[in-house]
């Protein structure tokens, strides 16, 4: 029997694309930036894998903002995401991608 206290989830958060989603930008995407950032540094120049690091920091905040927008996304503790969760996200992805690909081609062997 089901409790009418606990609110039943919207169709769409439990649609597979959101949830496909959640996975890119809480993980699968965040291993590509890593393994990508991995990449740049031992390029010895600029490469195709400087535009993919960018790229793929673009893709992050696109499916983070459509898994909210469109799939009604969750935060990492399951509750409601907001415009807020994403404008934070987004700071901190964008922060930390930047910082992260300086480091990369800075101790890189081209640039070290």
């Amino acid at each position: 029997m089901a409790s009418d206290s606990v609110p039943s989830p919207q169709p769409d958060e439990l649609h597979p694309a959101g949830c496909l989603l959640r996975a890119l930008w809480m993980g699968f995407g965040n291993i590509l930036l890593l393994s990508l950032a991995a990449s740049v540094f031992q390029s010895e120049s600029y490469t195709w894998l400087d535009a993919a690091y960018a790229g793929s920091v673009l893709g992050l905040i696109a499916a983070r903002y459509v898994d909210i927008r469109r799939f009604g996304g969750l935060t990492v503790h399951s509750e409601p995401a907001t415009m807020d969760h994403f404008r934070r996200y987004v700071v901190a992805l964008v922060g930390f991608s930047a910082a992260l690909w300086v480091v990369a081609r800075a101790a890189g062997p081209g640039f070290g």
